[in-house]
């Protein structure tokens, strides 16, 4: 069991060095072909990567506060199958 741990291990370690080595080159061939769009790439990739995790953790928590107010817990009546809304109003605090 020491040698299948000291196995995944040793591969663990190669497989991260190589994908440090090819990043790094990548960067590196970008920077000497066009400074500037590689640039570009260096700053907005984190930028989007904190974007989409805003997003994700603002729409998840919208999705929780709906799911608890459309459940039947909340709801004691059965919800009517024709509405004159095209869809039932949130509380306006869900939008804060």
């Amino acid at each position: 069991d020491v040698d299948t741990f000291a196995d995944g291990l040793l591969m663990g370690f190669t497989q991260l060095f190589s994908g440090v080595i090819i990043i790094l080159s990548t960067l590196g061939i970008m920077f000497w072909l066009h400074p500037l769009i590689a640039l570009a790439v260096v700053v907005l990739t984190p930028l989007s990567i904190f974007v989409a995790r805003f997003i994700a953790t603002r729409t998840s928590r919208f999705f929780k506060e709906q799911a608890a107010y459309f459940s039947e817990d909340y709801l004691p009546h059965p919800t009517p199958l024709f509405s004159p809304l095209p869809f039932p109003f949130l509380p306006f605090s869900s939008f804060l």
